[in-house]
């Protein structure tokens, strides 16, 4: 006997199984609060209350807050105290203004998309999220319905404030950086190939070099003919026995018989025959 896993016995026996879909991401809808505009505000349903950053909340000119005694227990249980509340601010979703109310918190860091649409919000504006569809509804009455599709949002880039991380990179673009890191221009015109130069600075030092005339090598001097080994040899036996190197020595009077003879000029390089 062999036991099945429920899996297998599903295909087996032709049950209808869903097809598993990846995570659909954060679902966001864009909104306005007076001149400011907010491209994706978070619609959360963990969230009991919508936050909005003591930032933002300066920059639309607030100053005076609704004081309220509540406490924001954090997703690492750390509790935090918010500054008050705004009543009743109009939302602008579309065409259409919701009322909102928010709570103020000041934050260390200002996110891009600060605004959190919690729970009362989405109830009164009738939110409807086809998590499958990756679809948001808003019912706002009268028959006045406002369709987003998150599939579409999340396919604009968002390049403001973030970090991106590339795995390889092609040669061209190694280049590119290493050019680019240089600070020596010059140095850089003299030691990359010049149809690959982009830099401004090191393109016009380039074209400087290569303006100027080439050097022409011009022979300064001529070269002797070689002497032959009979002179070499006559030029080598006169210097042996030159003058200035003859040795000083003293002539004294010789036997009967005998004689001195010079070898050099001068009386130089005696010898006695």
């Amino acid at each position: 006997m062999m036991i099945l896993t429920h899996e297998c016995s599903a295909i087996i026996q032709r049950l209808n199984i869903p097809k598993k879909l990846e995570d659909p991401g954060c679902f966001t809808l864009p909104c306005a609060i007076g001149p400011i505009e907010f491209e994706k505000c978070l619609c959360d349903l963990g969230a009991s209350v919508s936050l909005m950053p003591l930032s933002v909340a300066k920059r639309l000119g607030f100053t005076q807050y609704k004081k309220c005694r509540l406490s924001l227990v954090l997703a690492d249980r750390s509790v935090k105290f918010p500054v008050g509340i705004l009543e009743d601010l109009p939302v602008m979703v579309g065409n259409c203004e919701i009322p909102t109310d928010f709570v103020v918190l000041e934050m260390d860091e200002e996110a891009r998309d600060p605004l959190i649409l919690g729970r009362p919000f989405l109830a009164t504006a009738g939110a409807i999220v086809n998590v499958k569809e990756g679809k948001i509804d808003l019912h706002l009455g009268k028959g006045h319905v406002l369709h987003f599709d998150i599939k579409e949002m999340m396919k604009k880039p968002t390049v403001q404030n973030q970090a991106f991380y590339i795995e390889e990179m092609e040669a061209l673009a190694d280049e590119l950086l290493e050019e680019l890191g240089l600070e020596d221009s010059l140095q850089h015109a003299l030691t990359i190939d010049k149809g690959v130069v982009e830099n401004q600075e090191s393109a016009a030092y380039g074209r400087m070099l290569d303006a100027r005339k080439g050097f022409v090598d011009k022979e300064q001097y001529e070269e002797l003919p070689q002497a032959s080994s009979a002179t070499q040899q006559e030029v080598s036996h006169q210097d042996d026995w030159s003058e200035l190197k003859a040795p000083k020595v003293e002539l004294k009077p010789l036997p009967h018989g005998v004689r001195y003879a010079f070898l050099g000029p001068n009386e130089t390089y005696p010898v006695i025959i």
